[in-house]
């Protein structure tokens, strides 16, 4: 009876082995070069984000459809590398008849975008036109640094814009 019992048991088939997922070598390196993130997903104990704090004062005079706005952002970097740019999100100029959007909209929801008419670093203007957009149809800009930024300095972006706002609304 033990015999049976134990052949039994043998003949039993394997469990499944898990299937092995590649992982990519960025996050690998998260895990055990860097240690920002643990294997669980949760950050490490190197882990670490940039900050930022927003002055924003906005003006709607209805019944026109114009906000316009004055914004001033300290950006303080966390990273124990220097950052030699920073990337603006223009999230209005998914407005725009040329975006690439993931639902269609009628012509009531387009508009010319955010139109930015002073932008500057740390008090120096800078013409807004020559930073490029890295996304279609300049959703984002990417914002070159006169001198990167050292772990733990920050620099100051103000910006004076307006937009006009659609008729059809999206989640603003």
């Amino acid at each position: 009876t033990g015999f049976a019992a134990t052949h039994a048991q043998d003949a039993q088939p394997a469990p499944a082995a898990e299937p092995v997922l590649r992982m990519p070598r960025y996050i690998a390196q998260a895990y055990t070069t860097l240690g920002t993130r643990n294997a669980d997903g949760t950050p490490g104990p190197n882990y670490w984000q940039n900050h930022s704090v927003h002055d924003i004062a906005i003006e709607v005079a209805p019944p026109a459809r114009t906000v316009t706005g004055t914004q001033v952002v300290t950006y303080t970097t966390n990273s124990p590398n220097p950052l030699p740019l920073v990337a603006v999100r223009l999230y209005q100029n998914s407005r725009l008849p040329e975006a690439i959007r993931e639902e269609n909209h009628t012509q009531d929801f387009l508009t010319d975008g955010i139109q930015i008419d002073e932008f500057s670093v740390n008090g120096q203007v800078i013409p807004w036109a020559t930073f490029d957009a890295i996304l279609p149809f300049e959703t984002v800009k990417l914002v070159p640094l006169a001198k990167p930024l050292m772990p733990g300095e920050s620099a100051t972006f103000a910006f004076k814009w307006h937009y006009d706002l659609g008729i059809e609304y999206n989640r603003e």
